[in-house]
């Protein structure tokens, strides 16, 4: 019977070197009771067995490795691409922090800007309201009581001269390129005050003194300095370092003491400057 099947298997295409051909032979040779030949026939078939089971391991193990290395190519190329796309994200955001800051800045240049060419205006329309310089160089020959008023106008000229040598020049295409001038057109502001107020300690120590007693820093009485000389009141935050006119006078008022029924700010100190020049002359004579 295991002849039979072996005749069969061999007629059907069955090939010799197949696992089931040594084990069909072993069969029909134990059979036949030859069992050396049965005992090599098995051990043919286990190892033909044991090749292919392994042969079929191998593929398996290299399908299961393909497999792996697909798919770990698929997750590197998300993560390149999560990285990537973070990477622009942290750029772009970058770019855009300091393109605002960038704006911001600009912004706040343009209007320190504004602000440097609104006090020009202002200072030349104050100096137009003034006595001429060359008036002036005239009566001091005859009468030196116009001396502080000379100084006083040639501080305020050097400052609009200032102003106009920077808003003269071509406007950059960036004012951060002209921020440092800027910067310093303003911070300068208070040098004006402040010497405006020394040259009336100096000529007028009687009116500053009064105004030292309540309390005034040193560029407050150059502001009320200002006012004396014919500078108005809504236009001292324009030539000062202060955006509101009413704070202004309210705080110099409060330190003053000053009350409804003394009038405007501007009057009082012309008022009480007068009368001490009053009292000073009086003294001298």
């Amino acid at each position: 019977m295991s002849e039979d099947a072996l005749c069969r298997y061999l007629q059907n295409g069955g090939n010799i070197n197949d696992e089931s051909y040594y084990y069909l032979l072993a069969s029909v040779q134990k059979s036949q009771e030859d069992y050396i030949n049965a005992y090599e026939s098995i051990i043919r078939y286990a190892k033909l067995s044991d090749s292919l089971d392994l042969i079929k391991i191998n593929q398996e193990v290299k399908s299961v490795r393909t497999n792996y290395e697909n798919n770990l190519t698929i997750i590197k190329q998300r993560i390149l691409s999560v990285t990537v796309a973070v990477i622009f994200i942290i750029i772009f955001s970058l770019c855009l922090f300091f393109y605002c800051k960038f704006r911001k800045r600009e912004l706040s240049l343009r209007l320190k800007y504004d602000e440097i060419k609104e006090e020009y205006d202002e200072l030349t329309a104050l100096t137009k309201r003034l006595k001429p310089i060359e008036k002036l160089m005239n009566t001091l020959e005859k009468d030196n009581n116009d001396e502080h008023h000379l100084l006083v106008q040639r501080i305020i000229e050097m400052r609009v001269k200032a102003l106009s040598t920077f808003l003269n020049r071509d406007m950059p295409d960036s004012l951060s390129k002209a921020a440092v001038t800027l910067e310093e057109l303003l911070n300068n502001r208070d040098k004006v005050t402040v010497s405006i107020g020394l040259i009336y300690a100096i000529y007028f120590p009687q009116f500053v003194s009064k105004l030292t007693d309540c309390g005034l820093t040193a560029s407050e009485i150059g502001y009320c300095c200002l006012l004396i000389i014919g500078l108005k009141t809504s236009e001292l935050p324009k030539v000062i370092n202060y955006s509101n006119a009413y704070n202004i006078s309210s705080r110099l008022r409060t330190k003053l003491g000053l009350k409804a029924e003394d009038g405007t700010l501007s009057a009082w100190l012309k008022r009480t400057f007068n009368e001490s020049r009053v009292v000073v002359s009086e003294v001298h004579s």
